[in-house]
């Protein structure tokens, strides 16, 4: 009988399991389930911060995934077989089966042999998802230096944000990100255990994930050892979409349809409603947080949000105002899009110029009649894109109206590519290193490269990405440049450092392919180097500025093609890409506190 990997924690010892899956290159070790901080169920623990863990000399199974928050799609998660619960902060941990010999209990392990660590964080609006949906066992077994990779959950929905003016009186909000929080501190106090180096964490997210970690960046104090060293961010960053201030009208509005759909009445005291609340069956709270979802998720005025915080929070000020103060980290950074964010989000039946302008007129309340004239040039209706020979993409299918692409391509600078070019910027003039993506290859519903598509590449899924031999290459290189980045201490995606993984001391590590040299960075090369990014919205950026790495451009086999594209190739940036950043840059204002202009 084998040996259960074992690994004694002040809160417990913890038995995990050996993970041996014919689509892995080498067997895992899992640690699975692990409390990194427990929420009381029901009117004890419900819109509290979370507690700690007591200390335990038992030892406890970690061979399944725990409980998983509840939301708006519980029903359907207990269906495919989760626990669903509200005591549901666990982390998944993996490493290496072949690591073990260096994995210790005691974190006095030689530096260079204690394992780069890093921590995903799931996407999902902030409403949806867990730690378990990305593949963390395949992005560890492929990578070419060994790594300790994270997966955790917390608090979604109403449970993890209820934006208002009650709960920021109450001290209650962005308990999510504060979940969080808690979790980057458990890594630091616990990756030794497992044989990881809390020396050298790198955050990776997407979407909302990757949104949680621009705040957390914005958040950490620069005068006190970090909680993390590098980041990914896919597709997210702290100035995404709207970060408002708990009392806005937007939040305020779906808090009070909230409070309705859950039964309150209106002449409950403000001091009375948290309680209340407290009090509620669980299917109760869902059950109103689905209707308010409804309401709100067709104009992409998504309820249960991250809200401005202040002074000791995780969203102290504007995100917009935290950038421009220098407060915060810079630290190393992976960063990018894929190039058709805005697809699945927009009305599929957006047919005039009316429609168009309707939308963001929503959106965002603050935006002039100037301002649409500029949007007008900036995306010109179809027809005039035709005709100046620059027509949106993806085409537009038969059920979709005749603006649904020029939508979609509007909204995909407003909420991710501008913010993520953004964030490159500001860590790039702050001279630390930044390497910027575009994900291109396409895939169902829309033959695009919607957002999301490039998950399973980045962890090299083989489940997913078997059929798609085009695509296989493709995840070579993108989840290669991910954990390499990973491995290194300077955060470069194409070199390791020199480790135990990297006997002829090249620094790529003995599995890595050999990167093409930087004389070979031109456009349209097949197999290049990743520039650093040098931000083409500085003056002084000079003639490589702008230039970023695209990945899968022309492969359509998820799309139900047969092309298997180019595998990456260096690209710039184009003008008209920088002045429509410029356009959404400028009016960041409009989506963050109260929802008006800087002064």
């Amino acid at each position: 009988m084998s040996t259960r990997p074992t690994v004694r924690l002040l809160q417990g010892t913890y038995r995990g399991t050996v993970l041996s899956r014919d689509d892995l290159p080498q067997s895992v070790e899992a640690f699975l389930g692990i409390p990194y901080a427990r929420v009381v169920p029901g009117p004890a623990g419900r819109f509290r911060d979370a507690v700690p863990v007591p200390a335990s000399h038992d030892t406890f199974d970690a061979d399944a995934y725990g409980c998983i928050c509840p939301t708006i799609t519980s029903s359907i998660d207990e269906e495919d077989g989760w626990t669903v619960g509200e005591d549901c902060l666990g982390v998944n941990l993996f490493r290496p089966l072949s690591s073990s010999s260096l994995c210790s209990s005691s974190p006095t392990g030689q530096e260079g042999q204690r394992l780069p660590v890093v921590v995903f964080f799931h996407g999902g609006a902030f409403n949806f998802g867990k730690g378990a949906d990305r593949d963390m066992a395949s992005f560890v077994a492929y990578a070419e230096r060994p790594i300790l990779g994270i997966s955790f959950n917390c608090r979604l929905g109403p449970l993890g944000f209820l934006p208002s003016w009650v709960c920021g009186k109450e001290g209650v909000l962005n308990l999510g990100l504060r979940d969080q929080r808690r979790l980057l501190e458990w890594v630091r106090d616990n990756a030794a255990a497992f044989g990881g180096d809390e020396g050298c964490v790198t955050l990776m997210g997407v979407s909302a994930g990757a949104h949680s970690i621009g705040h957390h960046i914005l958040s950490s104090e620069s005068s006190t050892a970090p909680l993390f060293h590098k980041a990914i961010l896919e597709s997210g960053s702290a100035t995404a979409r709207s970060v408002l201030s708990p009392d806005h009208s937007r939040h305020e509005l779906q808090f009070q349809s909230f409070l309705e759909e859950a039964g309150l009445p209106r002449s409950l005291p403000a001091d009375d409603i948290l309680p209340h609340l407290r009090s509620l069956p669980l299917s109760t709270l869902l059950d109103a947080a689905s209707s308010v979802w409804g309401r709100f998720a067709s104009s992409v005025r998504w309820p249960f949000q991250p809200s401005i915080d202040g002074v000791g929070g995780v969203i102290p000020d504007l995100p917009l105002q935290l950038w421009s103060s220098g407060r915060g980290l810079r630290p190393p950074l992976i960063t990018g899009f894929n190039s058709h964010e805005g697809t699945t989000f927009v009305p599929m039946k957006a047919s005039s110029p009316a429609d168009f302008r309707a939308f963001f007129q929503t959106l965002i309340p603050g935006l002039t009649s100037s301002d649409f004239d500029e949007l007008d040039r900036l995306y010109p209706p179809p027809d005039v894109a035709v005709a100046q020979g620059e027509p949106y993409t993806p085409a537009v299918p038969s059920y979709c109206g005749p603006q649904w692409a020029r939508l979609a391509t509007a909204y995909a600078h407003h909420a991710y590519i501008a913010p993520v070019l953004h964030t490159a910027h500001h860590v790039a003039m702050a001279g630390k290193p930044v390497y910027v993506y575009e994900y291109a290859a396409r895939a169902e519903p829309f033959a695009a490269a919607n957002h999301g598509d490039e998950e399973p590449v980045v962890t090299h899924d083989l489940e997913t990405l078997g059929d798609f031999p085009g695509l296989i290459p493709v995840s070579e290189r993108m989840h290669g440049f991910f954990s390499r980045f990973v491995a290194s201490r300077q955060g470069d995606p194409n070199h390791v450092d020199v480790g135990t993984n990297d006997k002829n001391g090249d620094g790529r590590g003995d599995t890595g392919a050999a990167l093409a040299p930087p004389s070979q960075q031109q456009e349209g090369y097949d197999d290049p180097a990743w520039p650093q990014f040098v931000s083409p919205f500085d003056a002084d950026g000079g003639p490589d500025a702008g230039k970023i790495l695209v990945f899968g451009e022309g492969n359509d086999e998820r799309a139900g093609g047969e092309s298997e594209g180019v595998v990456a190739r260096v690209r710039t940036l184009t003008k008209r890409e920088i002045a429509q950043c410029r356009f959404w840059w400028e009016r960041m204002p409009l989506s963050q506190g109260s929802g008006t202009p800087l002064k």
